[in-house]
């Protein structure tokens, strides 16, 4: 039986299976070996030359997944090689385009020295300048200088410049605001959802422990919600219950058991209703509970809602993100 020596389990698990064995994913070599020989249709020829063919068809496999691999890095080799010198052209026609800019910068600076110079009068020597100053003075004397007349006659009539109306906001009437700008017509205030905020105390009925809240639109409305790890269900509060039914938001009846945190069960007649939530750009539908007898309870974000939305609560440190 040498000849099972030194052969890797998984080979044994494929010579088991293709044996009619059963095994299991807790059994060693050797259980696997032993399996093999006590086997009552054993045949220690057929089984050697199966389990051959078994391992060169691993090792083939094997080989053939190396090939694929240096094929697809060869291609990217390639790929790189190619794009290297559509880069360098690229470098190339900026720089000609640099150099010829260059040129047309001197072009402009000697042309502006040559209108910068084109009054100056240039002499050669001492006596020459003084001869030159000579000559002008005597011009000057013979000539007398008057300033030339402007023309004043235009063909047409300036128009008086109308006066403006002022700046107001299109969206409220302000003064001196543009719509963009007006205090009065400013979009929502962005909010910072990856972080959580705190409920005032006053607003928890038994516990003065601080809830986390995050930043959402429910059916386009926008608002904030408990997000409770002990709640199975999203409930929906009295505010939001009351602009859901005013935009006419469909609601289901059902009667459901409610179990408190407290221990206590009582069956109670509920609303439900499929809205929309958006958060940080996401959308998704979710249920919403509403219990209509229910007065100053805040929304709730459960269970339900984590696992559909995705988002991790990061408690220590008062963070949510998506996972």
């Amino acid at each position: 039986m040498s000849y099972l020596a030194g052969v890797k389990k998984e080979d044994l698990r494929s010579l088991c299976e293709d044996l009619g064995l059963t095994i299991t994913s807790k059994m060693s070599v050797l259980d696997l070996k032993n399996l093999i020989i006590n086997d009552t249709k054993y045949n220690e020829e057929f089984t050697r030359e199966h389990l051959k063919g078994i391992i060169q068809h691993r090792k083939s496999d094997y080989e053939q997944k190396l090939r694929e691999i240096e094929s697809e890095r060869a291609f990217e080799l390639e790929k790189l090689r190619l794009s290297q010198p559509q880069q360098s052209a690229t470098t190339h026609g900026l720089v000609d385009k640099l150099d010829s800019f260059d040129n047309m910068k001197v072009g402009w600076q000697k042309k502006s020295q040559l209108l910068e110079n084109r009054n100056k009068i240039w002499v050669k020597s001492a006596s020459s300048t003084a001869e030159h100053e000579n000559t002008v003075s005597s011009r000057n004397q013979q000539f007398s200088w008057k300033p030339f007349p402007r023309i004043n006659n235009r063909g047409y009539a300036t128009k008086p410049q109308e006066n403006r109306p002022p700046v107001k906001c299109y969206g409220c009437g302000t003064s001196g605001f543009i719509r963009a700008k007006c205090p009065n017509c400013i979009a929502e205030p962005k909010t910072e959802s990856s972080r959580f905020e705190f409920l005032e105390a006053s607003s928890c009925f038994v516990t003065t422990a601080s809830v986390s809240t995050v930043y959402l639109r429910i059916n386009g409305i926008f608002g904030k919600a408990c997000a409770d790890t002990g709640s199975s269900h999203s409930i929906a509060g009295e505010t939001l219950y009351t602009l859901l039914k005013d935009e006419g938001a469909k609601f289901r009846n059902r009667t459901m058991c409610i179990s408190l945190a407290d221990g206590q069960r009582s069956t109670e007649d509920v609303l439900i209703t499929t809205v929309t939530l958006e958060i940080e750009g996401r959308k998704f539908d979710q249920e919403l509970i509403a219990l209509p007898n229910a007065k100053r309870n805040r929304t709730l974000l459960g269970i339900d809602f984590l696992k559909k939305s995705g988002i991790m609560l990061d408690l220590r440190n008062q963070q949510w993100f998506f996972c």
